[in-house]
């Protein structure tokens, strides 16, 4: 496997596990942090659409290239849904 595809899958992987967790963490950020976030994953989206358009062409690990593409993408499209659609918690003061 070439040095370039293992960078790539690593640093997919990362950006992978950053979706993750701004999925999960997303109703206890404000309203600021959370566009600002949506704003860096979306470019990250639009790189995975180019990416998997490029990934057609013929070659070694075409397919590896293909699924981490996909993979990116749908998670960054989450995360994305998920900071225009989550609530923000409520506090309970209630504590004596």
């Amino acid at each position: 496997m070439p040095s370039e595809l293992l960078i790539a899958l690593c640093i997919g992987l990362v950006i992978l596990v950053a979706a993750i967790r701004a999925v999960v963490v997303a109703p206890r950020l404000g309203i600021t942090f959370r566009i600002v976030a949506a704003l860096v994953f979306a470019p990250w989206a639009l790189f995975c659409v180019y990416g998997f358009a490029a990934s057609m062409e013929p070659g070694d690990f075409h397919v590896v290239w293909r699924v981490a593409y996909a993979a990116v993408f749908f998670a960054c499209v989450s995360a994305i849904g998920r900071f225009a659609l989550a609530k923000p918690q409520q506090r309970n003061d209630d504590q004596n």
